[in-house]
This record gives C-alpha cells, sequence and structure tokens, in this order.
C-alpha cells in the first residue's frame, strides 16, 4: 500500500507500467470533470470509476482484496477513512470471485488512511482495504482507479 499526497504520485512511477498509465491520467485530467460511471483509460488494462455514497461505520464496513488489478483510491468531495491490512492478516468470507476480482473478508485494520483533499492511496494484490469508513456518515464523491498488476 502507498499512502501519500497527490502531488507525490509522480515519485511513484516505474512500479507498474500500468500504474504508470493511470498517473499519467491522474496528471493530465481535470479530476473533478470526470464522469460518474467508468472511463476507460486503456481496455482491460486501466480505468476509473467515479462513484457517490454514504460512508459508514467500521462496524458495518468489510475487506476486500483483488489478485489481478490494483486502485488507486482518491476521494474528490468528502471524507473517509480506509482501513488496511496485509491480505495474509483477514479472514475471508467468501470465496475468491475470479470473475469481479474480489475476496472480502473481516478483520481489524491495522491502520486507518484519511481519503480527503490531496491523500490518496494505493493498493496491490497483498493489501487488503477497507472503504467507507466514517462514522459522521459523510457523502462522499470518489475516484476508484483500476490498473493490471
Amino acid at each position: 500500500m502507498i499512502y501519500d499526497t497527490l502531488a507525490n504520485y509522480h515519485l511513484y512511477k516505474g512500479i507498474n507500467p500500468n500504474l504508470d498509465e493511470v498517473i499519467t491520467f491522474m496528471q493530465s485530467h481535470d479530476l473533478m470533470r470526470l464522469p460518474e460511471g467508468r472511463t476507460i483509460i486503456i481496455e482491460d488494462i486501466a480505468w476509473v470509476t467515479r462513484m457517490k455514497y454514504s460512508t459508514k461505520a467500521q462496524a458495518d464496513c468489510r475487506f476486500e482484496a483483488h489478485q489481478r488489478y490494483g486502485d488507486v483510491q482518491i476521494s474528490l468531495k468528502g471524507c473517509e477513512f480506509m482501513g488496511y491490512a496485509p491480505f495474509d492478516e483477514i479472514t475471508p468470507s467468501e470465496p475468491y470471485n475470479a470473475e469481479k476480482d474480489i475476496i472480502h473478508g473481516t478483520g481489524s485494520p491495522l491502520t486507518l488512511c484519511q481519503l480527503s483533499g490531496s491523500m490518496a492511496a494505493i493498493f496491490f494484490a497483498h493489501d487488503a482495504h477497507m472503504a467507507k469508513i466514517n462514522s459522521t456518515l459523510e457523502e462522499v464523491d470518489k475516484l476508484c482507479f483500476k490498473f493490471k498488476l
């Protein structure tokens, strides 16, 4: 997992060529103008989904992890916390869904990272993450970039 300001994302180029495509897209587009729903960056390689939802209490959230795609998560409006734990430290609550590239699980986050303002997080295959956490029940306008690992 990487947690840093968007201004520093240029430092992470070279980790994965598909993540490089996401970072280049982020730097060359007005993220606030992206439409709701999915925007393809490179078919089957990288895309972004803009979504809006209400946050929840941590007890009502669950972990997720992926095997084929990594995530870059940014909150455009509102504040949410992302829980993080290594995948090996969560308990799967259902089998891995290869079609949706997702497995859900339970456990306690080792850390909470605040997504608001200029902060964003990158999650890789070994990173379990828990979205939508904020007990003050805020409305969030969020981007979730996906990139092939």
